[in-house]
Formats: structure tokens, C-alpha cells, sequence
């Protein structure tokens, strides 16, 4: 049986076998407006705002989903950029939780308007945040939550 590594929002390491994962396509959202991004807040730090998919749900159907939840915000469409593959604890769940997941990230054009927590569910509402649009200048200092770093996606939208 193969051991595997997964990586919870602190940074631990969690040695896991194969048969411990659960499988989750996910898809993330870069929105750019006015030299800065827009970045979900959850657990205190930040990330690109997304999540996983629902079964027969297409990847832009979960993408502009998961932005109005996490945002409010309404996205018009959508470039792919990259997909990296990644292992992972989900922060709220105490045993289990291992994640493989295929990241999808977009380049996203949207309608501008106000952000909102409207659209965080019971349980997100205990630890999510209103999106914040964040400067470029201040990527590489500010905390990001989950085990891919994704200011990685952020610079390469910008180059």
C-alpha cells in the first residue's frame, strides 16, 4: 500500500495510505481589478476564491457557483490557466479528511459589484470572511491558507 503525504492549512504533514483519499476536482477563480486581486478569507488567511465540484457539474458551472458564494461577485467568463494536482487535509474535518484533488485555475472576467457573505453556507459562515481585494504589491507577505501556494497562479495571470 503507498503512503502519501497530505498538507493541512498549518503546513503539517500528515503521512496517509492511498485508500485514505477521497478524490476532488476543484476550480479557482483569478479576478484582477485595479492592480489587485480578489482573495476569499478563511481561517484568518487567504486564498483564490473556489472549491470542489459537485458531481455532473461542469468545471465553469462550479467556478462561477463557487465565486458568487465565497464573493458575491458574478463572473462572465472564463480563460483556464493551469491545473496542478495536490494532497491535502481539509481544515474542518478532525479524522479523515484527506483530499487528492485536480486544481483547475481561471482567469475570470466579472461584473463588478459589492462583495458579500450571502452566499456562505451554515458551516462556512463559521470561519470565512468577506473576499478582500488585495494589492499585487503585498502577494509575496500576505498569509495564504491550504497546501498549494497560490501566488504562483496570481503572477502568472499577470505576466
Amino acid at each position: 500500500m503507498t503512503h502519501l503525504v497530505c498538507v493541512d492549512i498549518e503546513g503539517n504533514q500528515h503521512r496517509v495510505h492511498s485508500d485514505q483519499l477521497r478524490w476532488r476536482p476543484s476550480v479557482y477563480g483569478i479576478l484582477i481589478k485595479n492592480e489587485s486581486v480578489l482573495l476569499a478569507k478563511q481561517f484568518g488567511k487567504f486564498g483564490l476564491p473556489g472549491g470542489g465540484m459537485n458531481f455532473g457539474e461542469a468545471p465553469e458551472e462550479a467556478l462561477t457557483r463557487e465565486i458568487k458564494e465565497e464573493t458575491g461577485i458574478t463572473i462572465t467568463s472564463s480563460r483556464l490557466q493551469s491545473v496542478q494536482s495536490d494532497l491535502f487535509k481539509l481544515p474542518h474535518i478532525n479524522q479523515g479528511g484527506f483530499i487528492q484533488s485536480v486544481q483547475l485555475f481561471y482567469v475570470c472576467e466579472f461584473i463588478d459589484s459589492e462583495l458579500s457573505t450571502e452566499g456562505f453556507d451554515d458551516h462556512e459562515q463559521l470561519y470565512a470572511e468577506v473576499a478582500q481585494w488585495l494589492p499585487w504589491a503585498d502577494i509575496d507577505t500576505t498569509p495564504m491558507y491550504g497546501s498549494c501556494d497560490f501566488r504562483k497562479e496570481i503572477k502568472q495571470s499577470l505576466a
